[in-house]
């Protein structure tokens, strides 16, 4: 039984890590500011919630209280910061005069 549990902490890992990986090269790669923006909120969701997930599977008690601890605080924190980076740049591009959008 704790063979199987330490393979389901393994895949979670990877797949926190590959969607990690995967936003870092979103934001490396994409030239919208935008796009940067999305493909970075969606390393929360994708990555780190996995690999809090995988923390909680394996971990003990008091290391699931504080991983569901992160995850909330990550849940109520990430959307604000988004908005507001989405929001600052919206504007700064309507002070220059560019795109609207």
């Amino acid at each position: 039984m704790a063979g199987v549990r330490l393979l389901i902490v393994d895949a979670l890992v990877l797949g926190g890590v590959a969607g990690l990986t995967l936003a870092v090269v979103g934001v490396v790669r994409l030239r919208d500011a935008f796009a940067k923006v999305h493909a970075a909120s969606t390393a929360v969701v994708l990555g780190v919630a996995l690999v809090l997930l995988a923390a909680i599977v394996g971990g003990g008690n008091a290391v699931a209280a504080r991983a569901l601890l992160v995850g909330g605080f990550l849940l109520l924190t990430a959307p604000v910061s988004t908005h507001a980076l989405v929001r600052l740049t919206r504007l700064d591009r309507e002070r220059r005069g560019g795109s609207k959008t």
